[in-house]
């Protein structure tokens, strides 16, 4: 293996061991913009970290890929290309749906429902304990 790609490898294999910090805002239904900075892990089992409102929160995080291949093949038609490197499973960019559990350190609970395409492009809501609800924008 040559060492350019053993250098990708690792720093891949550092990344994706490590998680990612996403920066993220939850805006509440009085339109109040909360930043804040989501801590995910790609690896089992799944770790999520979240900070908002001066409360650190942590739990569990699971996402499903969400199929798209009839408005795929509606859209692009069932012949092209597009749509046969879909259903090959070679699609790029797969529209997943996401579901977080979290317990905050103050005794908050929150539940996230997101949907995302890569990093950086997403949105869902969150509802806490107290019964506040939050927009996620990615």
């Amino acid at each position: 293996m040559n060492k350019r790609l053993l250098w990708s490898c690792s720093t891949l294999l550092l990344f994706v061991l490590s998680g990612c910090d996403q920066n993220f805002s939850l805006v509440s239904d009085d339109a109040v913009n909360t930043p804040g900075i989501l801590t995910i892990h790609a690896m089992p089992p799944h770790d999520i970290t979240l900070s908002v409102h001066d409360e650190d929160f942590k739990g569990h995080w699971k996402a499903s890929v969400v199929d798209e291949s009839a408005r795929i093949r509606q859209s692009y038609g069932a012949g092209s290309k597009t749509y046969q490197q879909y259903v090959a499973g070679l699609g790029d960019h797969y529209l997943r749906h996401g579901h977080a559990s979290l317990q905050g350190a103050k005794g908050t609970a929150m539940e996230c429902d997101f949907d995302y395409r890569g990093k950086g492009n997403g949105a869902g809501s969150c509802v806490d304990s107290n019964g506040e609800k939050y927009k996620m924008i990615l």
